[in-house]
C-alpha cells in the first residue's frame, strides 16, 4: 500500500492535467489499476516461478499437499491479486478526487 500510495503521489500532477483535459475519475482508476496489475502480475509469474523451481527443497516441509497442487498456487495468485488492487484502490480514489485547477495553481 505505502509504495502504490508513493506511485501515485508521484503521479498525480500527471493525472490532474488528465482530469483538466477531460478524463473522468473512472479514468485514473482505471490507470492505476492497470499500473498496479503489471507489477503485482509480475511479481506473482516470478513468485510461481520460483516457488516451482523450489518446490522439491520444500516439499518435505509440506503436510498434506503435493509440492505443486494446483489449488494452492491458483488461490496464492488470487489472493495476491486481490490485495495489490486493494492497496492501489485507495490511492487511486484520492487522485481521482483531486481537483485538476487547484492542483496546477500550486506547482
Amino acid at each position: 500500500y505505502g509504495l502504490l500510495s508513493y506511485v501515485v503521489q508521484e503521479r498525480t500532477a500527471e493525472m490532474a492535467i488528465r482530469q483538466a483535459v477531460g478524463a473522468r475519475a473512472s479514468d485514473l482508476r482505471a490507470l492505476v489499476g492497470r499500473d498496479t496489475l503489471k507489477l503485482v502480475g509480475a511479481g506473482v509469474a516470478l513468485g510461481l516461478a520460483g516457488s516451482a523451481a523450489f518446490s522439491r527443497l520444500l516439499g518435505g516441509m509440506l503436510f498434506g499437499v503435493s509440492p505443486l497442487d494446483p489449488i494452492s498456487y491458483l488461490a496464492a495468485a488470487a489472493l495476491l491479486l486481490v490485495t495489490g488492487l486493494l492497496a492501489a484502490w485507495i490511492p487511486a480514489r484520492r487522485a481521482a478526487g483531486v481537483q485538476p485547477a487547484a492542483l496546477l495553481r500550486s506547482t
